[in-house]
C-alpha cells in the first residue's frame, strides 16, 4: 500500500505545473458553482418570501377593503334609521304610550332583523329614561342588560362612531344568558346635561362573527389574516373563536405596536415556529391588519429547489473537472516544450546544478526556466554550443527582461548580450511598440493558436521589413503589442526620425496587405545604453495610449502629441447639460449634434484627463437615464459602471462617442415607443367606451372626453392623428353597424332600430344611414329578404 502512495506521489508532484494548473481550475470551478448555486437558492427562497409577502398583502387589502366597506355601510345604514321618524319619535317622545311605543318599536325590530349581519338595535330615549331594544330586552337606562352601553353612550366624543367598538355582550333569550361577539357604532345627540349623557341615541350592534366570516372565506391554508386594535386585542380573525383576545404580550404583537413604520414585514417566531408576518395600519379603522403564514408553508418548494440544486452541481462540477483537465493540458504543452528546449540547449539532460547550480526537482517548470534565464543573465556562460536558433531565443529572453526592466544584476549583462549577437557599442537605442488594431473582434473571430501564430508571422515579416533600414530585433510582448528596437550611429535626429517614418509606413502598408492586420505604432525615447531601453519602451507604451485619440494606423511619438494637447481644453458642462436636455426631449439629431462638439473638446485634452472625462460624463449619463426611467415610473436601471471600469478595452475616442450616442439613442426609442403605447391605449379606451355606450343618444366627444379626462382639443387631435376619422364620425359607424345588424335580425322597424342606436331624431337616422349606405333602412332590409 505504501508503495502505491510513493508512486502515486511521485506521478502527482503538487509543484508540477500541469497539476496546479488543474488543482487551480478545479478548484476556481468548484468555488464559482458553489457561490452560483448558494445565489441561486438565496434568490429562490427570497422570492418565495416576496411571493408569500404579495400573497399576504393581497390579503390585507381585501380585509381591510371589506371591513371599511362594512363600517361605511352601518354608519349609513344607522343614519337611515335616525332619519326614519318613527325611530326618531321613539328617540325623543316625552311619554311612554305603550301603543306608539310598539309601533315604534315595531320599526327598528324589523331593522335589526332585515338584514343578517345585525344582531341588535338600541335606541336611547332621555326623556323616558328607557333604552329599547330590537330583541325585545327593553328596560329602563339602569336597569338594561347591556351595562357597557349606557358608559360609552355617556362618554363618547363623536356623535357618529368613526370605528368599530368591538364588544362582548351578555343576551337574556328566554331566561338564558348567552354571550354574543359584536362590532358597535353609535350616533348620539348633543349632550343633555353635565355628566355628558345625550338627548337620545342609536346603537347599531353588528355580529362580529358574521363579519370576521369573511376573512375565513378568503383566507387560504396556512395563512391567518388578523386585525388587531391600538390596545393589542384581536377584533377580527381568519381563526374562530379568537375575539377580543388580548395578545399585546405576544413578541410579534408587540412589534408591531411599537413600529414608527405602520407597514411592512418581519420573520417571527409563533409558536415554536418561524413564520413571516406582514402587516398594515389602517387610519379609518383605528386597526392593524397582519396576514401570517408559517415558514414551512412555502419550504417544500425550497427544498426540492435545493435538490435541484445540487443534482446540477455534480453534474456541471464533473464536466468541470474534465474541462479542467483539457484546459491545463492545452496550457501546459508550451511550457513542457519550453523546458525541454531549454534543456536541449543547454545540451543537459536532468541535472542542471553542476553548470548552473539549479535544482530541477525543487522547481516547477516555470520557475526552473526562469531560474535558467537569470543564470544565463548573470552568469558568464558561453553560448558558442547554440545554434541560430536556438541563440535567438536567449537574445529575445534578454532583451524581453530589459524591456520589462526585470533585470536585478546588470554586471556583465552586455556582455551576454553581445555574446548572443547583439551588440550596441557606440550606437543609440530606440523601442517601437506596434499594436494590432481590432484586437477585440480578432479574439472574437480567431483562437489562441490561430491569434499567437498570426503574431509570429507579423514579428518575422516585420523584421525582414526592419532590416532594409536599421539593425535590430522584433520581440513579441503580451497580447496585441510588439516591440521592434533599433540600433542606429546616426547623430541626426531628423534624419532618424525621416527613416523611422518611412520604416513604419511601409511596414504598416505590407503588413496590412499580407496579413489584412492594421496597426498602430508609437516611438520611443531615443537611449544610449541597453541598461537604458526599459526608458523607451516605456515612453513608447505612453505614447501608444494616443491611439485612443488619433484611431488606428496613427504613427504616434512625443512632438505629435504634445501639439495635440491644448492645457486650457476644460470639460465643457453646458453642452453636457445640453445633450441630456435633447434626450429628455427626445431630440436624436440634436444629442449627435451635441456630442460631437463635447468629444471636439474631449479631443485637445491629454490621455489621462480624456479618461477622466469620459469617466464624468460616463456617470452623469447613467443619473440622467435612470432618473428619465424613474420620472417614467419603469422598472428599468442601467449600470454604466462596466464601461467606465474599462474604458482602455475601447480602442478609440470614435468607439467612446458611438457608444454614447447607441445609448442615448436606445433610451429616446423606448421613451418614444412607450408614448406612443400610451396613445394606443387611450384611443382603445375611446373606443371601447363607444362600443359600450353608443345607444346614449348624449354620446359626443365632450361626454368621452369628460370620462377620460383629458381636454377635447387634445382628444379629438389625438383620434384624428391616429385613427383618421373623427370620433363622432367612429360613432355614428358603430351605430350603423349595429343598426345593421339589427335590421338584418329582427323585424323592428326604423324608428325602433333608431331609438336602440342611439339616434334620438329617426328622419336623421333616415338621412343618415341612406347617405352612409346609399339605400335607406327599409330598402337595405328589402336586398337582405331578397338575398334569402
Amino acid at each position: 500500500m505504501q508503495n502505491v502512495y510513493l508512486r502515486f506521489r511521485r506521478k502527482i508532484r503538487p509543484k508540477n505545473t500541469f497539476h496546479k494548473l488543474m488543482l487551480s481550475y478545479v478548484f476556481l470551478i468548484f468555488l464559482m458553482l458553489l457561490t452560483s448555486m448558494l445565489v441561486l437558492y438565496e434568490g429562490y427562497k427570497q422570492q418565495m418570501i416576496d411571493q408569500s409577502n404579495t400573497v399576504s398583502e393581497k390579503f390585507i387589502n381585501q380585509g381591510e377593503y371589506y371591513t371599511q366597506y362594512t363600517l361605511g355601510w352601518a354608519r349609513s345604514y344607522i343614519y337611515q334609521l335616525y332619519l326614519d321618524e318613527q325611530v326618531y319619535n321613539l328617540m325623543f317622545a316625552s311619554n311612554d304610550d305603550s301603543q306608539l311605543v310598539s309601533t315604534r318599536y315595531l320599526k327598528i325590530k324589523q331593522a335589526a332583523t332585515m338584514i343578517p349581519s345585525v344582531q341588535s338595535v338600541y335606541v336611547y330615549n332621555r326623556n323616558t329614561k328607557m333604552i329599547y331594544s330590537s330583541d325585545g330586552n327593553t328596560s329602563y337606562y339602569s336597569l338594561f342588560y347591556d351595562s357597557d352601553i349606557a358608559n360609552i353612550i355617556r362618554d363618547t366624543s363623536e356623535s357618529m362612531s368613526t370605528k368599530f367598538i368591538p364588544r362582548q355582550i351578555t343576551v337574556p333569550i328566554n331566561g338564558t344568558e348567552y354571550k354574543k361577539n359584536v362590532l358597535t357604532i353609535i350616533l348620539s345627540n348633543t349632550k343633555a346635561d353635565a355628566d355628558g349623557t345625550p338627548y337620545g341615541a342609536i346603537v347599531l350592534n353588528l355580529d362580529a362573527d358574521a363579519v370576521q366570516a369573511y376573512f375565513e372565506n378568503i383566507s387560504e391554508k396556512d395563512y391567518n389574516l388578523i386585525a388587531v386594535n391600538t390596545k393589542g386585542q384581536i377584533v377580527l380573525s381568519s381563526n374562530r373563536g379568537t375575539f377580543l383576545q388580548d395578545v399585546s404580550r405576544l413578541d410579534y404583537v408587540g412589534i408591531i405596536l411599537k413600529a414608527e413604520n405602520k407597514t411592512g414585514s418581519f420573520l417571527s417566531n409563533i409558536s415554536g415556529k418561524p413564520s413571516i408576518v406582514t402587516y398594515r395600519y389602517s387610519e379609518e379603522l383605528g386597526l392593524f391588519l397582519l396576514n401570517i403564514v408559517k415558514y414551512e408553508t412555502f419550504m417544500g418548494s425550497i427544498k426540492g429547489m435545493l435538490k435541484i440544486l445540487i443534482s446540477t452541481f455534480i453534474i456541471l462540477f464533473i464536466f468541470g473537472v474534465a474541462f479542467s483537465v483539457f484546459s491545463s493540458k492545452r496550457i501546459y504543452t508550451p511550457i513542457a516544450n519550453t523546458v525541454s528546449s531549454v534543456k536541449r540547449y543547454l545540451n543537459v539532460d536532468n541535472d542542471l546544478s553542476t553548470e548552473l547550480g539549479v535544482d530541477e526537482e525543487s522547481k516547477n517548470e516555470m520557475e526552473y526556466v526562469t531560474r535558467v534565464i537569470e543564470r544565463l543573465m548573470n552568469e558568464p556562460i558561453s553560448f558558442g554550443k547554440l545554434s541560430d536558433k536556438d541563440l535567438s531565443f536567449i537574445k529575445k529572453q534578454l532583451l524581453k527582461g530589459l524591456l520589462l526592466n526585470t533585470v536585478t544584476e546588470l554586471e556583465g549583462f552586455k556582455e551576454k548580450l553581445e555574446e548572443a549577437g547583439f551588440r550596441t557599442e557606440g550606437e543609440n537605442l530606440i523601442a517601437i511598440v506596434y499594436k494590432i488594431d481590432y484586437y477585440k473582434g480578432l479574439l472574437k473571430t480567431k483562437s489562441s493558436d490561430e491569434i499567437n501564430v498570426l503574431k509570429s508571422s507579423l514579428c518575422e515579416e516585420l523584421m525582414v521589413i526592419s532590416k532594409r533600414y536599421f539593425e535590430g530585433e522584433v520581440i513579441g510582448m503580451e497580447e496585441n503589442e510588439i516591440c521592434l528596437i533599433i540600433k542606429t550611429r546616426d547623430k541626426s535626429e531628423e534624419a532618424v526620425s525621416a527613416k523611422l517614418i518611412t520604416l513604419i509606413q511601409e511596414s504598416q502598408s505590407e503588413l496590412l496587405k499580407n496579413f489584412s492586420t492594421s496597426l498602430s505604432v508609437a516611438i520611443g525615447k531615443r537611449v544610449s545604453t541597453p541598461e537604458k531601453l526599459a526608458v523607451s519602451y516605456k515612453t513608447a507604451q505612453d505614447c501608444s495610449q494616443y491611439r485612443f485619440k488619433y484611431g488606428q494606423k496613427s504613427i504616434l511619438f512625443n512632438e505629435k502629441i504634445t501639439e495635440g494637447i491644448i492645457n486650457s481644453a476644460k470639460y465643457d458642462e453646458a453642452i453636457e447639460e445640453s445633450i441630456f436636455k435633447a434626450v429628455k426631449l427626445g431630440n436624436i439629431d440634436d444629442v449627435k449634434e451635441d456630442l460631437e462638439k463635447l468629444f471636439n473638446t474631449i479631443f485637445k485634452m491629454s490621455y489621462s484627463d480624456i479618461v477622466i472625462s469620459i469617466t464624468k460624463f460616463g456617470i452623469n449619463s447613467q443619473k440622467v437615464i435612470n432618473n428619465i426611467y424613474q420620472l417614467g415610473k419603469e422598472n428599468a436601471y442601467i449600470d454604466i459602471r462596466g464601461f467606465t471600469n474599462n474604458i482602455s478595452d475601447y480602442e478609440t475616442i470614435e468607439e467612446v462617442k458611438r457608444y454614447f450616442f447607441e445609448l442615448f439613442t436606445n433610451v429616446i426609442n423606448q421613451q418614444k415607443e412607450k408614448k406612443a403605447n400610451r396613445k394606443n391605449d387611450v384611443i382603445e379606451n375611446v373606443k371601447k367606451y363607444i362600443r359600450d355606450n353608443y345607444t346614449d343618444p348624449l354620446l359626443s366627444l365632450e361626454v368621452i372626453a369628460n370620462e377620460m379626462r383629458f381636454s377635447t382639443n387634445y382628444l379629438r387631435t389625438l383620434f384624428k392623428d391616429v385613427e383618421g376619422k373623427s370620433i363622432s364620425n367612429y360613432i355614428n359607424e358603430i351605430r350603423f353597424e349595429k343598426a345593421k345588424e339589427l335590421i338584418e335580425t329582427t323585424e323592428l322597424t326604423a324608428i325602433e332600430i333608431s331609438s336602440k342606436i342611439g339616434f334620438s331624431n329617426c328622419n336623421y337616422f333616415y338621412t343618415a344611414f341612406k347617405k352612409h349606405y346609399g339605400l335607406s333602412p327599409n330598402q337595405y332590409r328589402n336586398n337582405v329578404n331578397n338575398v334569402f
